[in-house]
């Protein structure tokens, strides 16, 4: 959730990675997972399929 919040705020791969303390290969592995679970097609319709359900606002 936490990568799914960040990507709602703008923030890059890279910056996520840096910020988190994590590799960008977890990083990009949490948003694909992310995506498979919600039935999204990319990013954008992930973050836009969170907010109805108040993960995000």
């Amino acid at each position: 959730m936490e990568v799914m919040k960040r990507i709602s705020w703008g923030e890059s791969t890279k910056e996520m990675a840096n910020s988190m303390e994590i590799s960008e290969l977890t990083v990009k592995q949490y948003v694909k997972t992310a995506i498979k679970k919600l039935g999204a097609h990319n990013r954008s319709h992930a973050v836009v399929e969170l907010v109805p359900k108040g993960i995000i606002s």
